[in-house]
């Protein structure tokens, strides 16, 4: 479900009228979700001045041919909010139509984006956030001043998959990794994965950190 909204240009002021999605559902919106993965789901720019910006706002995805729904949050005091409706959404799914649906929170649309493009790989999010944790704490052991600002996951095949840091100085690191090396750390970590709660939602560093306490 979109809605067409006017914003004002931050450079000059002039008027804009920005589509949004309260719901982006992957079976009846396709184009929308090529514009979330290039970025331009989230950005506009003026017809009068040129300069683009990033509209960010809160948007429910649901990919119904991977099964899972992603709930952008912007505001941390809406977090609660979100956990209420997707615990309402799995007891009003009366039929058991989202009964294999994973479900989960993000609060950044990078995060969103990255979420997606695990999904289109057909891979687990939980252990890629994985790969990034032994990732940071391997060039935290070659380089112990390194500052890590972030951690993303792009890949365009099996065959070429990589994390993205991106550090404090602005400059980039890579570690590159196949499929054989991905179904390696879902051998290490299948069972602690396994065994973590299913109602969370918020499947980032923090919970990778917690996971592997014990085997790292």
């Amino acid at each position: 479900m979109s809605a067409t909204q006017q914003v004002s240009c931050q450079n000059c002021g002039e008027a804009i009228h920005f589509t949004t999605w309260q719901t982006l559902n992957t079976s009846t919106d396709p184009d929308a979700k090529t514009k979330l993965i290039n970025g331009s789901l989230f950005s506009c720019s003026c017809p009068k001045c040129g300069k683009t910006m990033n509209i960010i706002y809160p948007v429910v995805y649901h990919d119904t041919e991977h099964k899972m729904i992603i709930m952008l949050v912007i505001d941390n005091e809406a977090t609660q909010d979100f956990h209420g409706a997707i615990e309402n959404i799995q007891s009003g799914d009366a039929k058991g139509k989202l009964k294999n649906y994973r479900f989960r929170i993000v609060r950044d649309i990078n995060v969103l984006r990255e979420k997606v493009i695990i999904m289109n790989m057909a891979l687990d999010d939980r252990f890629i956030e994985l790969v990034k944790l032994v990732y940071a704490i391997r060039l935290k052991e070659t380089t112990p001043d390194l500052q890590i600002h972030q951690l993303f996951f792009y890949a365009t095949n099996m065959d070429d998959m990589k994390i993205i840091a991106y550090l404090a100085d602005g400059q980039l690191s890579e570690f590159a990794f196949d499929e054989e090396k991905y179904r390696q750390f879902v051998g290490v970590f299948g069972e602690a994965v396994d065994v973590s709660p299913a109602d969370e939602y918020e499947i980032d560093q923090d919970w990778a950190k917690t996971v592997s306490q014990g085997i790292l």
